[in-house]
């Protein structure tokens, strides 16, 4: 069956881009020019002038090829002030520039709002709405594909990397001191803190640990962390997930505390409702499942219903990943039962992440799935990851790096 995919490219409102700024005391020379501006094609810049004493334009409208003549175009008497060359500051600048801020991809005519917000992130509506980005339609692509693809990863190798299979789910064990995690155990009576006389070890503005109580919790903290490995590891082996980066990803997202939910996020593994569209539409399995919770047909796959459709079939996921009005017992078993979902999510992001970059190395797969989940499909430009992927991956690798000191 064939398929089209369209490709919106999601570019920065045009302006002036300084390339270079140069202040000679006379004409440069062609070595002058690419010592300050690099390997540049003067025939397609522009070039102005200002005076460096209060930064008043004299010219805008120079074609940058001129910077060699450019004493004739300058003026030499300006308010009644004669000026040498050496008082201005000459810019060359690349007029109406735009770069790409993100690139989606959609079987839609144009991209729905799930689309948009999953690939671009979150502070796209932002920019959006303030006017600094805008769309451009580019390449339209038939692909052969069958309707609603399952989305399968490679079967992983066995080891103790980050993207490999370790032998026993001991390996996972992490002694990660979580401020928020010792906090609410504190809060919630599971253990205290080692602190003076009438001082919890909670603060009280955060409801993270103070040092006294992470001290005191900290034995109870690394209980908690390393209770989920059993089914971390059972699951990452049946959907062939690193159980080391799944542990990773719900250790940074909540720090294994399953009541930290808001109006925008819920459970251990922090998953918006924007961002269950990835996984809905990358695993056809699973938007069967819950879909055959809300509608009655469902068998024209979850990319092709309506969007108030698709809302209510994000809506059962997000409801089955929640657990309204539970204590910490309730919502620990819940989190027991419900991390195969989050193996299923972090796997659909893979197919995703790896069908918008092209990625084929295992390895960097996983990291750009991991940065996707976090950051959005925006955060992968040019197969690249950006800063804030990088740093969430960093974060990851160093937790489940180290070892709890009764394994050494």
């Amino acid at each position: 069956m064939k398929s089209i995919i369209i490709i919106f490219y999601l570019l920065t409102t045009p302006a002036d881009k300084i390339i270079c700024s140069l202040w000679v005391d006379q004409p440069p020379s062609a070595n002058d020019v690419r010592e300050a501006c690099g390997p540049v094609d003067l025939d397609t810049l522009m070039m102005r002038a200002a005076l460096i004493d209060g930064g008043s334009l004299v010219r805008d409208d120079l074609p940058a090829s001129e910077i060699y003549n450019i004493l004739e175009h300058l003026p030499a008497i300006h308010d009644d002030t004669e000026y040498g060359l050496g008082d201005y500051r000459i810019e060359i600048y690349e007029p109406d520039h735009s770069e790409i801020y993100c690139v989606v991809k959609t079987r839609e005519y144009q991209p729905t709002p799930y689309e948009f917000t999953a690939q671009c992130g979150l502070d796209a509506i932002d920019k959006w709405n303030n006017g600094e980005i805008y769309f451009q339609q580019g390449e339209i692509i038939e692909v052969e594909t069958d309707p609603d693809p399952q989305c399968m990863t490679p079967e992983l190798t066995p080891g103790a990397g980050m993207y490999q299979f370790p032998y026993g789910s001991a390996s996972l064990a992490t002694q990660e001191p979580y401020t928020w995690l010792a906090g609410q155990l504190i809060w919630w009576g599971y253990t205290q803190g080692d602190c003076g006389e009438g001082w919890s070890g909670i603060d009280v503005a955060t409801l993270t640990a103070t040092p006294c109580g992470v001290t005191g919790a900290l034995d109870a903290v690394v209980d908690w962390q390393n209770q989920f490995d059993r089914e971390i590891w059972g699951t990452a082996k049946e959907y062939q997930v690193p159980p080391k980066l799944l542990k990773g990803v719900i250790g940074i997202e909540s720090q294994f505390w399953p009541l930290w939910n808001s109006r925008e996020e819920t459970s251990v593994a922090q998953i918006t409702i924007d961002g269950l569209d990835i996984a809905l539409r990358y695993d056809p399995n699973l938007a069967a499942k819950y879909c055959t919770k809300t509608l009655w047909d469902c068998t024209v796959g979850y990319p092709r219903l309506n969007l108030e459709q698709q809302e209510q079939v994000r809506q059962a996921l997000y409801a089955d990943l929640t657990c309204y009005h539970c204590g910490p017992e309730e919502a620990r078993r819940q989190t027991q039962e419900i991390i195969p979902l989050f193996a299923r999510i972090i796997r659909a992001y893979r197919c995703f992440a790896v069908e918008l970059t092209g990625e084929t190395e295992p390895n960097r797969a996983w990291e750009v799935a991991a940065a996707a989940y976090h950051a959005g499909g925006g955060c992968l430009q040019n197969g690249e990851i950006c800063d804030r992927g990088i740093g969430y991956l960093a974060k990851i690798k160093v937790m489940m790096t180290e070892v709890r000191s009764e394994d050494m």
